[in-house]
């Protein structure tokens, strides 16, 4: 898989749980984590946000992905 379909693929489940989990509204998975922000701890809303400006450098700077943007998010996504 790819950089750019695993930042995609995961800010998409991120988004998916968020709306059906907690009523989120938004495109995209900052806007998400804003409309709901308020029922979530902090850390997860910051974590969240990290996910977020990873997934846009990689789809919209064609950065690659590197071991340090992924260690965080891919232990976030696999609970």
């Amino acid at each position: 898989m790819g950089a750019i379909d695993t930042a995609v693929r995961g800010s998409r489940r991120i988004e998916k749980i968020l709306k059906d989990e907690f009523g989120a509204q938004g495109r995209g998975l900052h806007e998400c984590l804003s409309s709901v922000e308020n029922q979530l701890p902090g850390r997860v809303v910051s974590q969240g946000r990290y996910i977020a400006s990873v997934r846009n450098a990689v789809v919209h700077e064609d950065q690659e992905l590197s071991l340090i943007h992924i260690s965080e998010p891919t232990r976030l996504l696999s609970i």
